[in-house]
């Protein structure tokens, strides 16, 4: 630290982790080499910033990023972002050449899934789910005419043309019941649970 009275905490990595003197971005108490802090800019969603040269999540560099297009689909889509290239989620590349759009499939559900109207997507994994045949039944579960999906996982076995929530005994539980002609399912797996 070159000058401790300019030394403060900034929003360039999670949770007080990132701080700066004026002239370095420290992580971890290390210098992060090459930040341009005159154009830093913090997005507010989930860690990414970005200066004059490169892109950021959670302080490390997100290599291939466009600077000049990288945005954030908004502060309620998690950690998902775009450039004219792909679109990432927490830094990571999930899909090359997407488009700017993306909204939740039922908005208000905190289980929801993502969709751009090509894709489904769930906690930054994209579905191998057919667009046209594709149902969110709520709780996290989405299914299409083949595949049943709990969250990004995909349930095997389950029958897709019968498969449909219970009710819980407990309305507001967040666990997932369900069944189809086979089989009964609690949190996607196969399972006679009391709560169903």
């Amino acid at each position: 630290v070159k000058d401790i009275s300019k030394f403060r905490i900034i929003d360039f990595c999670d949770s007080y982790l990132c701080a700066t003197d004026g002239i370095s971005v420290f992580k971890e108490g290390k210098i992060v080499p090459g930040v341009n802090l005159n154009s830093l800019f913090s997005f507010q969603a989930c860690q990414y910033t970005k200066d004059d040269k490169r892109v950021y999540y959670g302080g490390e560099v997100i290599e291939g990023a466009n600077v000049d297009t990288f945005n954030v689909y908004g502060e309620d889509k998690d950690c998902y972002a775009y450039d004219k290239s792909g679109m990432y989620y927490e830094g990571e590349v999930v899909l090359e050449g997407v488009s700017s759009r993306l909204q939740e499939v039922s908005p208000g559900d905190p289980f929801s899934p993502d969709g751009d109207g090509k894709n489904i997507y769930y906690d930054g994994k994209r579905l191998d789910i057919d667009i046209d045949t594709f149902q969110y039944l709520g709780k996290g579960v989405s299914k299409d005419a083949v595949s049943v999906y709990y969250g990004a996982d995909r349930i095997e076995g389950a029958d897709a043309a019968t498969f449909e929530l219970i009710p819980a005994s407990v309305p507001q539980a967040v666990n997932m019941c369900a069944k189809d002609k086979n089989h009964m399912y609690f949190d996607g797996e196969v399972d006679e649970h009391p709560l169903c």
